[in-house]
């Protein structure tokens, strides 16, 4: 009843009215390239009256043998309609249906830039905050020698008075024996 093909579309052709089809074909395997889904249909005999596109019109540039073929053939100019109404049909819902993964893909992808800006912003802080841990122990280190410096030197300050105080104590004594 129906044949449906997966066609890559190509960005080098933008405006080109022509296209291989059988590389159409192989780059619908492909990821990264816009796709389609054609869909080509045999019409239903039951099938139901609403706008068609003018396919007289289309059909002006077909051999006169072919027009007369499609003519006579079961249904003739309206199986001709019906088919190509349901293929531009096709092509609208496919259309939607592509765009709509390529939305999400897009979406998706946004997600994973912010998360990896995230990443990025949050290892650059961790390494920032490593990096000030590092600096201040330093500073604490450093800190630290002063102090003991001072202590020590406090310490010999403490130890040269009391001894020169020992001393004049002795002097004193001595003078008044």
């Amino acid at each position: 009843l129906y044949c449906s093909l997966w066609l890559g579309l190509d960005d080098s052709l933008e405006g080109s009215e022509e296209e291989n089809i059988v590389q159409a074909m192989r780059r619908a395997h492909s990821t990264g390239v816009a796709q389609v889904m054609m869909t080509l249909f045999r019409p239903s005999s039951s099938y139901e009256k609403t706008p068609m596109p003018d396919v007289r019109a289309l059909l002006d540039g077909v051999p006169a043998r072919m027009q007369d073929l499609w003519t006579h053939a079961a249904g003739g100019l309206e199986a001709r309609a019906a088919q190509v109404e349901g293929v531009m049909r096709c092509l609208d819902e496919s259309n939607a249906v592509i765009h709509a993964h390529q939305v999400r893909e897009q979406e998706i992808e946004a997600t994973k830039l912010r998360e990896r800006d995230f990443s990025s912003k949050a290892l650059k802080a961790d390494a920032d905050l490593k990096s000030d841990i590092v600096r201040l122990n330093a500073e604490l280190k450093k800190e630290r020698a002063e102090k003991d410096a001072l202590l020590e030197e406090l310490h010999l300050s403490s130890s040269a008075l009391e001894a020169e105080r020992h001393s004049h104590r002795d002097s004193v004594a001595h003078l008044k024996d």
